[in-house]
């Protein structure tokens, strides 16, 4: 999931279970869409690009876990299910 769609995914998630969107940064997690075609192979023969497009897996264990404190903290989420 990327872009669109991600967005309003976590936009929904954050409303549906009352969260407060704490230190989430979008940006850390997915790669927003409409790059277009010039960027696409700059990224393919970069792997400076490359490596500036790596994301943080963003995990359901993740999702689950925030519910609970209603809060996200990015920092006790990924060290809990990203090693």
């Amino acid at each position: 999931m990327s872009g669109i769609e991600a967005e309003a995914f976590m936009e929904k998630f954050f409303d549906a279970f009352e969260l407060d969107i704490g230190d989430f940064s979008f940006d850390r997690y997915f790669v927003n869409e409409g790059s277009g075609i010039v960027l696409s192979l700059i990224t393919l023969l970069s792997r400076k690009r490359r490596e500036a497009l790596n994301r943080v897996p963003l995990t359901v264990g993740m999702l689950v876990d925030a519910v609970a404190p209603s809060r996200w903290d990015s920092r006790a989420l990924e060290a809990r299910h990203n090693g």
